[in-house]
């Protein structure tokens, strides 16, 4: 055993320990949190203790919903609204706030949140409310639902940039806590999008990104369950055999969701993911200079520019051999790379070309005189 290794080992088992902790002192969704955690950290071929954390966490799932069943139901109709009545004849700031952790105590988060929006009436910043509205409704929605909540308030709210990028920053730091890194990364990018002069975000996103792509680049579908060690081994020799890619034997033999394999691909290289679209149009002015073999040897091809740069779409963003060969020849100041499987690339390109004459020359220099942007 390696040090790294024992040193991961060390770590899983003081989180195990901290979950038990909490546990034994009744603090349920701080337990479930730190066995979550514990999750994530314990390799994919260690079947065993996977099964034995998602045994505690399913149990724990269960323990926390029938004890918010319980609270609610100790309340009854008559009870919470003279309680509501109690709590909120007081309209001042301070008052509603305490109204709204009064309500979360006792497990009413649908009531705790409708305190929360009376701030936006009042001059309290936008940037403490909404945190805390996300906070209550991770307790009863899923983390997507709940993103997608919160961006219907914030337009509702027509706050400016700064203050959606803190906000967003803000629930993104309560993703992470909870171990929802994916959604949390979402969270950063778009923020980092709204105030890229913002250093904190910049930071975060920076150590979220390391963290997320510190594996292989089917970490995540291996964290998540989704596919197996055994499996992408499976789907490596098809590929070989059958010259496809790894990804696509793993979507065609065991039938995964795209849409996972493309969040996988874009944590382990930061950037996007692109599905195949016969929609989109072809880029003329820069694909006019090029020639269609030498993309498709390349295997990248450019799908649209404007004022933030070029979009080059390629299988690999760290393959610096090809990277830096694009950079030399798209003379743009900026180059903005996405990420495809190799079967989708090739679809783009051949969608591309398709009107295209005089396109199966072979590849040289001189192709790429023009492309100049």
């Amino acid at each position: 055993m390696t040090n790294a290794q024992a040193n991961m080992e060390l770590d899983i088992d003081s989180k195990i320990k901290e979950a038990e902790v909490y546990y034994s002192m009744g603090l349920l969704t701080e337990s479930l949190g730190v066995y979550e955690q514990a999750l994530s950290d314990i390799p994919e071929q260690d079947s065993t203790a996977r099964e034995e954390i998602r045994g505690k966490i399913s149990l724990l799932k269960k323990e926390i919903a029938e004890q918010d069943e319980i609270d609610a139901r100790n309340l009854s109709a008559t009870d919470i609204s003279n309680f509501k009545k109690t709590l909120t004849s007081d309209a001042s700031a301070p008052a509603i706030l305490d109204s709204a952790s009064a309500f979360k105590e006792l497990g009413l988060y649908a009531e705790a949140i409708s305190e929360y929006e009376k701030l936006f009436g009042m001059d309290y910043p936008p940037e403490k409310i909404i945190p805390e509205i996300g906070g209550c409704l991770l307790r009863i929605h899923s983390p997507s639902k709940v993103v997608e909540k919160v961006e219907n308030i914030l337009t509702e709210h027509k706050l400016d940039n700064k203050a959606v990028a803190q906000i967003k920053v803000s629930l993104g730091m309560e993703m992470e806590k909870r171990n929802h890194k994916d959604v949390a990364l979402d969270l950063y990018k778009s923020a980092a999008e709204m105030n890229p002069k913002d250093i904190e975000i910049k930071t975060r996103l920076d150590s979220i990104v390391s963290s997320l792509s510190s594996g292989s680049k089917y970490e995540y579908l291996l964290n998540k369950g989704i596919v197996t060690t055994d499996q992408l081994q499976q789907a490596l020799a098809q590929s070989r055999k059958r010259k496809k890619s790894v990804e696509f034997a793993l979507l065609e033999l065991f039938k995964i969701d795209k849409e996972e394999l493309g969040k996988s691909l874009s944590l382990y290289y930061g950037c996007k993911f692109r599905n195949y679209d016969p929609e989109v149009p072809a880029p003329v002015e820069l694909i006019s200079s090029l020639k269609k073999p030498f993309l498709m040897h390349q295997l990248w091809v450019p799908m649209s520019w404007g004022k933030d740069g070029v979009e080059i779409l390629i299988d690999d963003p760290r393959d610096l051999s090809r990277t830096d060969h694009i950079r030399a020849l798209v003379k743009s100041k900026k180059i903005n790379f996405s990420v495809s499987i190799k079967e989708d690339i090739e679809a783009f390109i051949k969608h591309f070309f398709d009107n295209k004459r005089g396109d199966e020359t072979g590849p040289g220099e001189d192709t790429f005189e023009d492309f100049d942007l």
